[in-house]
C-alpha cells in the first residue's frame, strides 16, 4: 500500500512539474532529434516546453518593437518641430537657381523676391514647389516676351549728377513696359535690377536724349542693358546686365595680362552697335581709344581698335551704320540709312520719320523737321511744322514715331493747375489735335539728372514697335 501511495505521489509530482514547465515556457530548443534527446538527456516534454518558451520570447520581442515604434511616432512631431526649416533667403536662392538651371526668365526681376516671400509663408518652404507655382502663374517664362506697342522706360533709384556718374548708394531698377496704342493695355516687358549702384550701375550716357541714342543701350530684343562696374581696386569695367540680374563683365573677358605694372582698366561709354558688336571707350592709357568686340566672341584677340587716339572726349561713342565712329567732331549730325537705326546727334532730334524728316522737341513743343543738306547726310533743317498746339504751362517730351510713320506718340503734362500728372498722347505725323491714350500706366516726369542739353526723365518713351 505504501508503494502504491508512493507511486501516486510521484506521478502527481511529475505532472505538477510538467504543468509548471509549460506555464513558464520552459527552456531548451524545439529543434531536436531522438539522438539529441539521448545526448542532452531531454525529453519530448522538455522540447514542448522549450517551443512554448521560444514563442513567448518572440511575442515579447515583437511587443517591445511595437512599443518602440509607438514611442518613435509619439516623438516625431516634437522632433519635426525642432528641425531647422530653410530660411527665406535660402529658398529665394534655390528658386533663382532653378530658374538659371532650367534656362527660364523672370518676368519682373525686381518683385520676384516679394512674390517668393508671400509663397514661402503661404505654401511652405519647398523651393521647387514655389518655382512651379511661379511658372504656372506666368511670373517665370521659358522665352523673353516680344516687344510690341509703345515701349516705356521707367527708372527708380539714386539720382545722378552731371554726366551720369552715380553719387550715392542704393538699388536701382529699370523697367520696360509695352502699351497698346489702341486699348492702353499694359504688358510688362523687362526688368533690369541693380542691387548696389555704387558698384554696378546703368550706363546712362545719352539715355532719353532721343530714341536712337537710347536704343543703343539695349540689344535688339531688349534682353541686355549696358552697365558699368567699379571694382575694389578702382578699375572701371563695362558690360551689360540681363533679366536675371547677372552682370556680364566684358572688360574682364577681353583684358590681356599686362603684369604688375599695367595701368588700372578704365572703360566707359558702352553701347550695342550694328553688326552684332559691343562698343566701348578705353581711357586706360594716355591715347584714348574707341573699340568694339563681337558679342559672340568676347576675347582679347577679337577686339578691334576703331580710333587709336580720340581727339575730342566730348563726342559720345555711337557708331555709324557701317560700324565706324567719329573721332573728332560731329561732321554727320543727321545721317540716315534704311534701317533708321543711326543715333542722329542733335538737340532737336528724337526719332526718324523718313529719309529727310524727323520729329523732335524744341522749347517743350513737338515739331516735324525737314532736314537740309546732301542726300543721306544733313547738317540742319530747312523747315519745321508744329505737331502739337502751343499751350502755356505745358511740357512735352520723348516723341516716338509709329512703325508705319503715320503717328507720333509723346508724353505731356501741365505744369500748373490741379492735374499735373503726365499722360500719353498720340497725334498725326502731319499735326492736329492729340488724342490721350486711356491707360492705367503711371508716368513720372521727375528728372534723374540734368545737364545743359536737357535731363533724363524717370519715365520716357523708348520706341514704338
Amino acid at each position: 500500500m505504501e508503494c502504491v501511495a508512493m507511486k501516486k505521489k510521484l506521478g502527481h509530482f511529475v505532472a505538477f512539474i510538467l504543468i509548471v514547465c509549460m506555464a513558464l515556457g520552459g527552456c531548451g530548443t524545439s529543434d531536436y532529434s531522438s539522438a539529441d534527446n539521448l545526448v542532452m538527456g531531454s525529453s519530448p516534454v522538455d522540447e514542448m516546453a522549450a517551443a512554448s518558451a521560444a514563442d513567448t520570447g518572440a511575442a515579447a520581442e515583437e511587443l517591445e518593437n511595437e512599443n518602440e515604434d509607438v514611442e518613435t511616432w509619439a516623438k516625431a512631431p516634437n522632433d519635426m518641430e525642432t528641425m531647422e526649416e530653410p530660411t527665406l533667403d535660402e529658398v529665394i536662392a534655390d528658386v533663382l537657381k532653378y530658374v538659371e538651371n532650367e534656362g527660364m526668365v523672370i518676368v519682373d526681376r525686381y518683385s520676384i523676391n516679394e512674390m517668393i516671400e508671400v509663397m514661402y509663408y503661404a505654401e511652405g518652404p519647398d523651393a521647387y514647389n514655389i518655382y512651379q507655382l511661379l511658372c504656372d502663374g506666368g511670373q517665370i517664362v521659358s522665352a523673353p516676351i516680344a516687344p510690341e506697342g509703345i515701349i516705356v522706360l521707367s527708372y527708380s533709384g539714386p539720382q545722378y549728377m552731371l554726366g551720369g556718374d552715380v553719387r550715392c548708394e542704393g538699388e536701382a531698377v529699370v523697367n520696360l513696359d509695352c502699351i497698346d496704342s489702341n486699348t492702353g493695355a499694359v504688358r510688362h516687358l523687362r526688368t533690369f535690377y541693380y542691387e548696389d549702384v555704387s558698384r554696378c550701375c546703368p550706363a546712362f550716357n545719352g539715355l532719353s536724349a532721343n530714341e536712337t541714342l537710347s536704343l543703343m543701350h539695349f540689344n535688339s530684343d531688349f534682353t541686355k542693358m549696358t552697365a558699368k562696374e567699379t571694382l575694389e581696386d578702382g578699375s572701371l569695367h563695362v558690360g551689360w546686365i540681363d533679366e536675371r540680374g547677372s552682370f556680364t563683365d566684358v572688360s574682364a573677358k577681353i583684358e590681356a595680362d599686362v603684369g604688375d605694372f599695367g595701368a588700372l582698366t578704365n572703360h566707359s561709354n558702352p553701347c550695342f552697335g550694328p553688326g552684332g558688336y559691343f562698343y566701348f571707350r578705353d581711357l586706360t592709357n594716355s591715347n584714348v581709344q574707341d573699340k568694339r568686340v563681337p558679342l559672340d566672341n568676347l576675347t582679347a584677340s577679337a577686339v578691334e581698335v576703331l580710333t587709336d587716339d580720340v581727339d575730342y572726349l566730348g563726342v559720345p561713342l555711337y557708331p555709324y551704320p557701317d560700324g565706324t565712329v567719329e573721332d573728332t567732331v560731329w561732321d554727320k549730325n543727321y545721317y540716315y540709312d534704311e534701317s533708321m537705326t543711326y543715333p542722329a546727334k542733335g538737340n532737336f532730334f528724337d526719332d526718324w520719320i523718313s529719309i529727310s524728316e524727323c520729329v523732335g522737341v524744341a522749347g517743350n513743343r513737338i515739331y516735324k523737321y525737314t532736314l537740309s543738306g546732301d542726300s543721306g547726310t544733313y547738317d540742319w533743317y530747312s523747315e519745321r511744322i508744329e505737331l502739337v498746339p502751343e499751350i502755356k504751362g505745358r511740357t512735352n517730351w520723348t516723341p516716338v514715331v509709329s512703325p508705319d510713320a503715320s503717328k507720333v506718340a509723346f508724353l505731356s503734362t501741365l505744369t500748373t493747375g490741379t492735374d499735373t500728372a503726365p499722360y500719353l498722347y498720340i497725334v498725326s505725323v502731319d499735326g492736329g489735335n492729340p488724342v490721350k491714350v486711356s491707360t492705367n500706366y503711371v508716368f513720372n516726369e521727375t528728372p534723374i539728372y540734368t545737364s545743359a542739353a536737357g535731363g533724363f526723365y524717370a519715365t520716357f518713351l523708348l520706341t514704338w514697335e
